[in-house]
């Protein structure tokens, strides 16, 4: 059965990935701040997960958090860095030193302390793969969130280059880094749900125009039911629009992500 570890795992995006791996039969392990919410996904997803507290900024708490689940479910065949905070909205100037560091400790060092704890068990093991959610602000400036925007971008870019150094040891292992942009992948979501309603709309089209050829009226167009023509034409027209939005628009995607 396969592992999977999620950092802030009890709201948002987090929360979600550890319903969907729970209910495709991956053993879930996570962590999160809240308390409460802790206790309400672990009465949620049952007793064969292990949610925990743990503050990532805390050396002291992710070194408890990993040697209860190596313990347990053992080193993850999947650790998803999904963990982020931002800073509340300020010139960089006004940012006091406490939001700054909180930011940093959470989005950058909370990435280092998990790794550290669990990559030698999983080097170890000789396989798994870790997954650093990043987010498109770390390839763009906004001068209210410099210090989300400064780690953001480095977790986003640079950590790949850990699954380099993991294979420097002496024992050959399987282990990956990658940094996965989490806005991206919402992106890419979107476009899907779009093409998929954009065909379904096209195919709703051409029903009709099978069903109004069958009407006769005196609007006609070739020779046929003029309303079923035009039915045809519009549905053709966005067919050939949407072929070639997919190409153009896929097309631009790979040249902006191999920038």
């Amino acid at each position: 059965m396969k592992h999977v570890l999620i950092t802030g795992c009890t709201r948002g995006l987090g929360s979600a990935m550890a319903r969907a791996f729970a209910s495709r039969g991956w053993t879930v392990s996570g962590c999160g701040t809240s308390t409460p919410s802790v206790v309400a996904l672990v009465e949620e997803l049952g007793t064969r997960h292990r949610i925990l507290r743990c503050d990532v900024r805390s050396p002291a708490e992710v070194g408890a958090f990993a040697t209860d689940i190596l313990a347990g479910p053992g080193a993850p065949d999947l650790l998803l860095n999904n963990a982020a905070v931002i800073n509340p909205n300020a010139p960089l100037w006004e940012v006091t030193p406490d939001d700054f560091s909180r930011v940093i400790d959470v989005n950058l060092k909370g990435v280092h302390l998990i790794c550290r704890a669990f990559l030698p068990a999983m080097i170890g093991r000789g396989s798994g793969v870790v997954v650093n959610f990043s987010s498109g602000w770390g390839r763009s400036t906004s001068p209210e969130v410099a210090p989300y925007l400064i780690g953001i971008c480095f977790r986003g870019r640079h950590w790949e280059r850990v699954g380099g150094l993991c294979e420097g040891g002496g024992k050959e292992s399987e282990v990956k880094v990658k940094a996965m942009d989490a806005e991206l992948v919402m992106e890419g979501f979107q476009k899907i749900a779009n093409r998929i309603t954009t065909g379904i709309v096209l195919a709703a089209l051409i029903l009709g125009t099978c069903l109004l050829m069958r009407i006769e009226t005196n609007f006609q167009l070739m020779g046929y039911p003029g309303l079923a023509i035009v039915c045809f034409l519009a549905a053709a027209a966005g067919g050939f629009w949407l072929v070639i939005s997919i190409f153009v628009k896929d097309h631009q995607g790979r040249k902006k992500s191999n920038r």
